[in-house]
């Protein structure tokens, strides 16, 4: 049995979905993903994503539920190998390879009961073990990419509480690196993601209708907020190219599931 606790927002959360998909598939183990709604990210899986019958989830447990859940893991306890966020950062910084994860994780799959709470991609995954977005999201995705032509690149600014990524990738840089690409095709197009509505604005003065954008509500705080950033990161993969915010696992997230190239936009 594999149980895992994907912490952080949305990027974070949907590459330890797929290691965690990946490792049951390799290792023939049921899998339990244990979701959480909080100020991270405060949305319930099943507004966000289908279920496909690999995996349970079991999310927002009633008080009485919380408590039985407590007492068979105490009874169980010898039984399970609980691997923390702060033990796979730990390993990752000693240097850790891929391969080095790769064969703990396995080994450690097939002789226990593993429990794993990180925001981290703990084990090696592809694509396809990204979880589907529901239909009424993938019927809005198809909505803005049907005004896609060719080329079309996206744009991920991220601002906000990321202080990393405002001082490494300012919005200047973005708006460099838009004007070279008109420069070179006065017909290219972007799709601009970013949660913060000025700067959103901003860029829709500057290049009109070579920006085509979806989110309104930024909020992470809201079922609304974390469903339109879902939309904006498959719009974003399915571009050409992806420019990228520094230390942002939503960029990174968005390359991997587009299978498409990520720019880093930095100083």
């Amino acid at each position: 049995m594999i149980e895992v606790i994907p912490m952080g927002g949305l990027g974070n959360r949907l590459r330890v979905i797929a290691s965690a998909i990946s490792l049951s598939q390799a290792t023939h183990e049921p899998l339990i993903i244990h979701w959480r709604k909080n100020a991270e990210l405060n949305c319930s899986y099943d507004e966000l994503f289908n279920w496909n019958g690999a995996y349970h989830v079991q999310e927002n447990l009633t008080l009485a539920n919380r408590l039985l859940n407590l007492t068979k893991r105490v009874i169980s306890l010898r039984k399970k190998v609980f691997v923390s966020n702060n033990e796979i950062y730990t390993n990752r910084n000693s240097g850790w390879s891929k391969e080095r994860f790769d064969d703990f994780f396995f080994r450690a799959a097939q002789k226990n009961n593993l429990v794993i709470e990180t925001d981290w991609c703990f084990y090696s995954y592809k694509s396809s073990h990204f979880p589907q977005p529901t239909q009424e999201i993938l019927s809005e995705i198809n909505t803005v990419t049907s005004k896609y032509r060719s080329p079309i690149y996206g744009v991920h600014i991220r601002r906000t509480d990321h202080d990393l990524s405002i001082r490494e990738s300012p919005t200047e840089l973005f708006i460099e690196t838009m004007e070279r690409e008109i420069a070179q095709n006065p017909l290219t197009q972007f799709f601009v993601a970013t949660d913060n509505a000025v700067i959103m604005q901003d860029i829709k003065t500057k290049f009109r209708e070579a920006v085509i954008s979806y989110s309104n509500e930024k909020s992470r705080e809201t079922s609304l907020g974390i469903k339109e950033a879902l939309i904006d990161m498959f719009c974003l993969a399915a571009t050409k190219k992806i420019y990228g915010s520094y230390w942002s696992s939503f960029s990174e997230i968005a390359s991997e599931i587009g299978a498409v190239p990520l720019v880093i936009v930095k100083k």
